[in-house]
């Protein structure tokens, strides 16, 4: 019966030791391409649920001589790194696909005709 007690303050202590872990602030956790600005490569911000991204990366993926990298906003590094792109460039209605390339952008995508234009003269 003497257990009973140091028992009950080790799991007491056991709960303490959760919970200030589950409150306890983390450190954000930075994506690989933190550097978009100079990397010469062009940043594709989409969302797995939208159709407009997927028609977009199809374009992109017959275009061999594009380098590109793709954020899934839905990840929390991509999304993290999405909002600082949506702040840098002061844009008002955040929407994807959002292409970036250096200090320029397109926000969204209507076609390979259209859209499609405007990324390539992005990347000129």
């Amino acid at each position: 019966m003497r257990l009973l007690p140091l028992r009950i303050a080790l799991v007491a202590l056991l709960g303490l030791a959760f919970a200030f872990l589950q409150f306890a602030e983390r450190p954000g956790v930075e994506p690989a391409q933190t550097e978009w600005r100079e990397d010469g490569r062009l940043h594709v911000f989409f969302s797995p649920d939208c159709p407009h991204c997927h028609e977009a990366i199809a374009v992109l993926k017959r275009q061999r001589k594009i380098d590109y990298v793709l954020h899934d906003i839905s990840k929390p590094s991509s999304e993290a790194l999405f909002q600082r792109v949506v702040k840098r460039f002061g844009i008002e209605d955040p929407a994807v696909p959002l292409f970036v390339h250096g200090s320029r952008h397109v926000i969204g995508f209507e076609s390979a005709e259209s859209t499609g234009r405007e990324i390539m003269a992005l990347l000129s």
